[in-house]
């Protein structure tokens, strides 16, 4: 909670300081929508971190950040532990050409299938 009411107070002077640099305060019917773009973008970062918060939990259960992992009796493998198949069919969903066991591919479909709701693809991290 406290960190919103520090998202608010700086967005709160920043309204000020644009209205103190045109020469004026702002007055309180100008500073709602400052404030509410501001809590907006709050939000948005907010989940955005949420998102990659998921993305490491999931890399360090499923590979513990080792992008040579290999797993599921050798069926899994990298950094997000993506199965051959799951891999070529989540890259044929998402329209990206990507390579199975390069991590930086991995990355970028693991956030994909984080982004499509694909999150049951993993064992882990649940919840």
């Amino acid at each position: 909670m406290g960190k919103w009411i520090i998202a608010i107070v700086i967005m709160f002077v920043v309204g000020l300081q644009v209205g103190i640099k045109h020469g004026r305060g702002l007055e309180a019917n100008e500073m709602e929508p400052v404030l509410e773009a501001g809590i907006e973008r709050v939000e948005q970062t907010r989940a955005e971190l949420a998102k990659y918060r998921l993305m490491l939990e999931i890399v360090a259960c499923e590979s513990s950040f080792n992008r040579k992992a290999v797993g599921d009796g050798g069926k899994a493998y990298g950094l997000a532990q993506f199965h051959k198949p799951t891999f070529y069919m989540m890259a044929k969903k998402a329209g990206y050409q990507g390579e199975w066991k390069s991590s930086k591919d991995q990355i970028r479909l693991l956030k994909w299938a984080i982004d499509g709701g694909y999150t049951d693809e993993w064992s882990c991290p649940k919840g």
